[in-house]
């Protein structure tokens, strides 16, 4: 199973930190998972949450003014390229796009690191991943908020296309018959939001290929 630290190892930095990020690599674990959105200059930002501290859009505040308000330098997704160069082609980076206003700046900047790094495409906009995987050379995830069950056959709502091979689930919200039914349509399961070490433990039971997690430290 495949450990990814949730947003960077964030127990000893903040979240979709550079040194989050790096604190991640320096663990040993597989790879991270992290978030990519829009400021209000247009910039692809590494940030998890729609609002800010005061309550306003991320995307109607600069990148500079969204650090002021969190307290630390929000970096950008050019910035984090750079750490990426730095990585092991086998450590596995998982952006999740938070939103389809960010694509195009984001593929253009991760398009040319395909080739060279270990890269998942993941978002919750189902119709977002499916033009994006138009690109062959793109490996994309679909993220799952509920179980959808029968999963007999390749629901409609999943692209057809080859490099659509990852689904990412919710640990509360998924039973294992869904993760055995995804696999047997050649899906690669991966979960989030497992919190204790019986959580953990569980998944490995189910023979999930990766874990996006908080808590690095139950590998």
């Amino acid at each position: 199973m495949l450990w990814l630290c949730h947003r960077g190892y964030h127990a000893l930095a903040p979240e979709n930190t550079l040194d989050a990020f790096e604190a991640a690599i320096e663990l040993g674990v597989n790879g991270l998972e992290t978030d990519v959105q829009l400021s209000g200059d247009g910039i692809p930002v590494m940030f998890h949450d729609r609002l800010s501290p005061d309550g306003r859009l991320v995307g109607d505040l600069s990148r500079n003014e969204l650090s002021r308000l969190v307290g630390y330098t929000v970096p950008t997704l050019a910035e984090t390229l750079l750490l990426l160069e730095k990585t092991p082609r086998h450590f596995l980076w998982n952006f999740e796009l938070k939103h389809p206003n960010v694509a195009a700046p984001a593929m253009a900047a991760l398009t040319p690191y395909l080739h060279s790094a270990n890269i998942l495409i993941s978002s919750f906009w189902h119709d977002l991943i499916g033009s994006l995987s138009a690109d062959p050379d793109l490996r994309c995830a679909l993220i799952l908020a509920h179980s959808p069950l029968p999963f007999d056959s390749r629901p409609s709502w999943i692209p057809v296309r080859q490099n659509v091979d990852t689904l990412v689930w919710c640990f509360d919200r998924t039973p294992p018959e869904a993760l055995s039914q995804a696999r047997q349509l050649g899906f690669r399961n991966f979960v989030y939001d497992a919190v204790t070490a019986a959580d953990h433990a569980q998944l490995a039971e189910w023979d999930a290929e990766g874990v996006i997690t908080d808590y690095p430290a139950f590998r």
